[in-house]
């Protein structure tokens, strides 16, 4: 999940404005964009807290909703023509990743024990990072032969995240954490 979400997240985000482009929509100014989606993002990562915590999704479900939704308007943002369109679903989706990222964030340390919590955490933020790495290149590879190309493969990536949440065999929410493993030599 943390591989597959970082490269699909990466993959539209530092695309978007050839995405745009592409579209033949042009926003007056990068900086504005960028607010724009700082200021959609900024409400993310308090619903993704709350949906955390409560019974109806906890962590699991919080991350395969955000993820399966962030899908869609992924999808979507293939057909859609117009700017006010596009916009909101880019707004969307930034809201989407930081709802996302609250429960993956708070599900991978609650996952393992105590004594290998930090470099399993670790492990999952330098999985990350090589997504981080790779999304936008083979976005880069993709976009020249087809403008939908890398929309659809960071749509699937997302989806293939959500779905792998939703197969987690359970859920940290409200558990005891396992405070150490035991290995017999």
């Amino acid at each position: 999940a943390w591989f597959l979400s970082a490269f699909g997240f990466n993959s539209f985000a530092v695309f978007l404005p050839k995405f745009m482009a592409a579209k033949q929509i042009h926003i007056s100014t990068l900086y504005g964009d960028a607010l724009t989606l700082a200021i959609a993002s900024l409400p993310g990562p308090f619903i993704g807290a709350y949906m955390v915590e409560t019974h109806r999704f906890g962590r699991r479900y919080t991350m395969t909703v955000s993820g399966v939704i962030t899908s869609v308007c992924i999808l979507l943002f293939i057909f859609v023509e117009t700017e006010l369109g596009l916009v909101i679903l880019a707004c969307l989706i930034s809201l989407l990743a930081q709802i996302w990222f609250a429960g993956l964030m708070c599900f991978t340390p609650e996952a393992y024990p105590t004594d290998i919590r930090t470099t399993a955490s670790g492990i999952a933020t330098g999985v990350r990072h090589v997504a981080n790495i790779l999304g936008p290149i083979v976005t880069g590879k993709t976009f020249g032969h087809s403008g939908t190309t890398p929309l659809i493969m960071a749509a699937m990536a997302l989806l293939c995240a959500a779905i792998a949440t939703y197969f987690l065999p359970f859920d940290t929410r409200k558990k005891r954490l396992v405070p150490t493993v035991r290995v017999s030599l």
